[in-house]
């Protein structure tokens, strides 16, 4: 990946915020920041256990998640995902604004112009309705079904 961007900025980037944190938390185990183990640590804990190896070399935001995951920031220390938490689901979701805001910040998206085309299309309209009336109510007055005279 390259440098100065994190798996959460990109995915807001290419419009998948729903695996984002998802491909983050792997990020994170691929470069030996978590282990993700496939079987829950205690009875009736969720499908996946995370644990946290260190917190070295990841960006600020990285480490936001990081303590969102692991509040109290021991080394060791597991996170049981897959039961319902919406807690959790709260404070991640949050991240997702946030990689957000940080893409427009960095001038990666633009935020939306605003309602100029609106205007655009309804100073259009103002015009060229009230000509095509004026064209059709000329042909019709004429009583002439060439409308190449009426046209020009």
């Amino acid at each position: 990946m390259p440098k100065g961007y994190n798996l959460l900025e990109a995915a807001d980037l290419v419009n998948r915020q729903k695996t984002a944190i998802a491909a983050q938390l792997v990020s994170l185990a691929v470069r030996g920041k978590v282990r993700i183990l496939d079987y829950p640590v205690t009875r009736g804990g969720g499908d996946y256990t995370l644990q946290l190896l260190t917190r070295e070399g990841v960006d600020a935001q990285e480490s936001q998640l990081l303590t969102a995951l692991f509040p109290h920031g021991a080394i060791g220390v597991t996170r049981e995902i897959g039961a319902v938490n919406s807690t959790l689901a709260t404070k991640l979701s949050g991240f997702l604004h946030a990689a957000k805001l940080s893409v427009i910040a960095r001038g990666w998206r633009a935020k939306a112009a605003g309602r100029g085309g609106h205007w655009i299309g309804i100073g259009m309209s103002v015009v060229l309705v009230p000509a095509l009336v004026i064209l059709i109510g000329m042909a019709l007055i004429n009583g002439s079904p060439q409308y190449g005279e009426v046209v020009p």
